[in-house]
């Protein structure tokens, strides 16, 4: 399936309950892009050279958030859990 596609998006599946909601009160629900893969705790999947994995640990700024981590690379992606106010505590 995903080798068809020319990008995928993947969500925590809170996220996805989020989006729509949001839309709906919003009346934006046909200017969405919604994930094609959500996830429970963790994901992973291979891309070229690099396999990309997401954890959810629990709630943080939200109930979607999520670290994904670009295993080749050895890069972690932390959204918005390193950030207070608008500076860094990383």
């Amino acid at each position: 399936m995903l080798a068809k596609l020319k990008f995928f998006v993947v969500s925590r599946e809170n996220s996805l309950k989020n989006q729509k909601e949001t839309a709906q009160k919003q009346k934006s629900e046909d200017k969405q892009l919604y994930p094609d893969i959500m996830f429970s705790d963790t994901w992973k999947q291979k891309v070229r050279k690099e396999s990309i994995k997401a954890y959810y640990f629990g709630a943080g700024h939200s109930n979607g958030d999520s670290f994904i981590h670009f295993e080749y690379a050895n890069i972690v992606h932390t959204g918005e859990f390193g950030f207070q106010s608008s500076l860094s505590i990383c």
